[in-house]
């Protein structure tokens, strides 16, 4: 069955792609000066992209690039295929001169989509084909068949878990899933629950204890005895069931309850757990709902840690995708600069979990006082200290 139902592993392949999408990030034109209305036509036109899967439609760059994201996650790749109205076909590279617009972005796994191996000279991390893997409805409106190429410019290629030029020679052209070591660890934890229900099932053994029984065991009438006891240990088992107890002879049976000792298992599972997240990129906290100080406290190393993290995922999945989408649509005769890419620009991204009014204002403060201190000293003047402090939109020391 599929792992991804396992709610544990949908979160291994969805919270880090969630978290990189969440708050996204904006267009930057030549600082602060740019020009705010190329700026707002550019977000119109990511915002309101036509987003298509296999059976769905959803809008903005931002949920295709969280689907590709995902299926990158989950099966090694994921893509986004370029509807550019260029007058070309999906197998031409994408003629910039005559772009009009980019219409549409449809997002594919690396199962409906794998690189073309069979003219890759250079790098097999960047083939200069991609075929299709399957049926496609939406594909197959552009005239696209199983098997058909597809040229690079009109892809958007998203890694998983990367590998080597090597490795991938020997993968088909895809990386890993993000699953891979985390499936076996988890795999362990599970076998480790399962031991302790079996353990459990066995955890308070009932000793029936009857005087001379091996003697009749041993007896001329050995058979007769075993059939015997048999009947009566169904029975003994029977009054458990429905009566929670038993009868016995009082003078001739007793019955003992035997308890194993599991002590220390709870600190094996503790460290299956410990191998499962060593194979993750998530906190206990993200993962297993495990929190050190309680559901409701908020613990601020965390929160950093994962700033950090989303920053390096963005930057190493994200910037090299959402730049050349970027470039494609400046470079569109209908797009925000008719055409013309500008002189300066970049995309910002947003941090996950910014700062708080409180922690900028104590920030501000002890700032201040050593601004103060050197002021006061003579090693800098108050005009340079305000330039450096408050010479842009916002307090940036």
């Amino acid at each position: 069955f599929p792992v991804t139902i396992i709610m544990v592993c949908r979160k291994q392949c969805e919270v880090i792609p969630n978290q990189m999408t969440y708050r996204w990030g904006h267009l930057n034109l030549g600082g602060e000066d740019g020009d705010q209305d190329i700026i707002n036509a550019t977000h119109k036109i990511l915002d309101g992209m036509q987003v298509t899967t296999l059976i769905h439609r959803y809008r903005g760059v931002r949920k295709a690039f969280n689907l590709a994201m995902k299926n990158a996650f989950k099966f090694g790749n994921g893509a986004i295929v370029l509807h550019a109205e260029d007058g070309g076909s999906l197998e031409e590279p994408i003629d910039e001169k005559r772009l009009k617009r980019i219409s549409r972005l449809h997002v594919l796994d690396r199962w409906s989509l794998y690189p073309d191996l069979t003219n890759t000279y250079s790098s097999y991390s960047q083939p200069d084909y991609f075929r299709l893997g399957g049926y496609d409805r939406i594909l197959s409106k552009a005239g696209v068949t199983i098997g058909q190429r597809i040229h690079r410019s009109r892809v958007l290629w998203f890694r998983g878990a990367e590998l080597s030029d090597h490795a991938l020679q020997q993968n088909s052209g895809c990386d890993d899933s993000m699953l891979g070591g985390f499936i076996n660890a988890f795999k362990r934890l599970q076998e480790g629950y399962q031991g302790a229900a079996r353990m459990l099932v066995d955890f308070d053994v009932v000793v029936h204890g009857i005087s001379g029984l091996l003697d009749k065991l041993n007896g001329d009438d050995a058979c007769k005895a075993e059939s015997k006891l048999r009947d009566r240990l169904r029975l003994n088992q029977m009054s458990r069931s429905i009566w929670r107890g038993m009868v016995i002879d009082k003078d001739l049976e007793t019955i003992e309850h035997s308890t194993r000792a599991v002590s220390g298992y709870d600190g094996l599972l503790d460290r299956f757990i410990d191998d499962m997240l060593a194979n993750s990129d998530l906190t206990a906290a993200e993962l297993l709902n495990k929190y050190s100080s309680g559901l409701s406290a908020t613990d601020k190393v965390e929160q950093e840690n994962a700033n950090r993290r989303t920053s390096r995922y963005q930057g190493d999945k994200f910037d090299h995708n959402i730049y050349e989408l970027l470039r494609l649509i400046f470079l569109s005769k209908e797009g925000p600069t008719k055409g013309e890419i500008p002189d300066d620009w970049g995309w910002e991204r947003h941090t996950l979990y910014p700062q708080t009014d409180l922690e900028r204002s104590e920030i501000e403060s002890n700032y201040a006082q050593t601004a103060s201190t050197l002021i006061n000293s003579g090693v800098v003047t108050a005009d340079e200290v305000a330039n450096s402090f408050y010479g842009g939109k916002d307090f940036n020391p």
